[in-house]
């Protein structure tokens, strides 16, 4: 009979999360309580800014449909309203997509000169027409 080799035990492979320098808890270790005020929870930045992309899209139709009065007002109405809160959520650290909330707040603000260009130019037309001066 040949003498049996004694068993070493093999080092184990470094797990994954120590490999990225994370550390693991050791016990008994203590744990403090989140500041006063808060859930000790907080939303990643990265999420998206529904109110921007909502911002974007009504201030698009309020150019689209700026002959249609009061909707294409309503639209500008909205497409400011959701721009703003938008702004405010990635001024706050909620989401993020600042510049589509710029470019919805900029295109609501177009479409209103729009609406307001083509008021002026028919109630230009309108008392061209009342007046019984020939429109062209």
């Amino acid at each position: 009979m040949q003498p049996q080799a004694e068993l070493q035990p093999q080092p184990s492979p470094q797990p994954t999360w120590q490999a990225r320098g994370a550390t693991a808890v050791q016990p008994g270790a203590q744990w403090s309580a989140p500041p006063a005020g808060t859930t000790g929870l907080a939303a990643p930045p990265d999420q998206g800014n529904g109110q921007a992309v909502s911002s974007l899209v009504f201030g698009i139709l309020s150019i689209l449909f700026c002959w249609l009065g009061l909707l294409g007002v309503a639209m500008v109405i909205l497409a400011i309203a959701f721009g703003i809160i938008g702004i405010l959520r990635v001024r706050l650290g909620f989401s993020s997509g600042l510049p589509v909330a710029i470019a919805g707040v900029a295109l609501a603000v177009a479409g209103l000169g729009l609406y307001l260009g083509f008021g002026v130019a028919g109630l230009g037309l309108g008392f061209r027409v009342l007046s019984g001066m020939p429109a062209g």
